[in-house]
């Protein structure tokens, strides 16, 4: 696979009702851009209507776009989307549970995955697909954890219920809490730790199988460094959930970030360890991210690219939150296609190896 595959996401509202959007979709166009994700459910909520959405695909489509959709399933930590924008509503609804953290406390913006969120998740998927999407994205905040080490998960009286009686174990939080900050002092506090990140990684899988629906396929955004610690199994995903795509985890949104001295070993490090875990890199997407706005230069934003094709990647995804990539990014981007396709030309497949995580970046 050697020609590249531009991706980006927007709302359908954008698409509907911003007077400039046929110039922003020309910027898109020029600088190579083939398929656009439009935001729908996310934790509960819904970006826009169905028949918004619908509309907005026609559009789309007759400027020549493919369209997919992109939601985000259980909510995040914090304002992954704008964070200038203070109108945005990062609850969850009202009839979803919070997920809780290893110390009991109620994390307000991510959801436990229980039955209520399985269900409209499911529906949601079901709507898409009478809208004519065949594949949804579900963004990185489909796992079970903040970015981090530690072995993460939903602490809530449910889940642990839940998890004394798959396993026969008794414990309760405060157990659960020490055998898993062990460090694996002991056989007991191992075969707990290790049984509790199977149950969550069996909770993400069980996700993902609901959401995939006949004529749908479904892609998880892993975020950087995301691996089973976060209830993120990848092998397993690929294996029990036939088709996933996924999109691998980058981190370095800002110049800061991108600049620092081990940052490529960081970025290579868990780009080739999710490539190598998926099993087929044209299966992966890259997180060629800008965060918060105009943190990372037009430059850096380029030259981050290159390195995501010289590991391999060539379903480059650009994103930016909710907020949408002025044209100077756009007019970098176009004019560093010839250079950016000649590299994924000439470029030879890497070995793809899992490698050890560089955390502190």
């Amino acid at each position: 696979m050697n020609s590249l595959n531009f991706n980006y996401n927007v709302g359908a509202k954008t698409v509907l009702y911003d007077p400039d959007i046929g110039s922003k979709l020309a910027a898109m166009k020029a600088a190579g851009v083939s398929v656009i994700w439009l935001f729908y459910h996310f934790y509960g909520h819904f970006n826009s209507t169905l028949q918004e959405l619908q509309e907005a695909k026609k559009i789309l489509e007759a400027n020549g776009f493919e369209v997919q959709a992109i939601n985000v399933p259980l909510g995040h930590g914090g304002n992954a989307f704008d964070p200038d924008d203070n109108s945005l509503d990062l609850s969850l609804i009202e009839s979803w549970n919070n997920r809780v953290d290893i110390d009991g406390r109620r994390l307000s913006c991510c959801a436990c995955i229980d039955e209520k969120v399985l269900t409209d998740s499911r529906n949601a998927a079901l709507g898409l697909k009478d809208a004519g999407i065949t594949k949804i994205f579900y963004d990185d905040d489909l796992r079970l954890a903040h970015w981090g080490k530690n072995v993460q998960g939903c602490f809530c009286g449910k889940c642990i219920e839940q998890f004394n009686l798959e396993t026969g174990a008794a414990i309760n939080r405060d157990n659960l809490k020490a055998a898993i900050y062990s460090e694996y002092k002991t056989g007991s506090d191992r075969q707990i730790t290790e049984a509790w990140i199977n149950f969550s990684c069996e909770k993400i899988i069980r996700f993902l199988k609901e959401v995939t629906v006949d004529g749908i396929k479904s892609g998880i955004m892993v975020m950087h460094n995301g691996d089973r610690r976060h209830g993120i199994d990848i092998k397993k995903i690929r294996t029990e959930v036939p088709g996933t795509f996924i999109r691998v985890g980058e981190g370095h949104f800002n110049d800061k970030a991108f600049e620092h001295e081990d940052a490529q070993a960081s970025l290579k490090a868990s780009i080739c360890t999710h490539i190598a875990l998926s099993g087929d890199v044209e299966c992966c997407y890259s997180e060629s991210t800008i965060y918060p706005k105009f943190a990372l230069s037009p430059r850096n934003w380029i030259e981050k690219i290159k390195l995501e094709i010289s590991l391999g990647l060539r379903n480059i995804y650009l994103m930016s939150g909710t907020w949408y990539i002025t044209p100077e990014y756009w007019a970098a981007l176009r004019d560093a296609l010839p250079e950016l396709e000649a590299l994924a030309k000439n470029t030879p497949e890497p070995k793809h190896e899992v490698m050890p995580f560089i955390w502190q970046i």
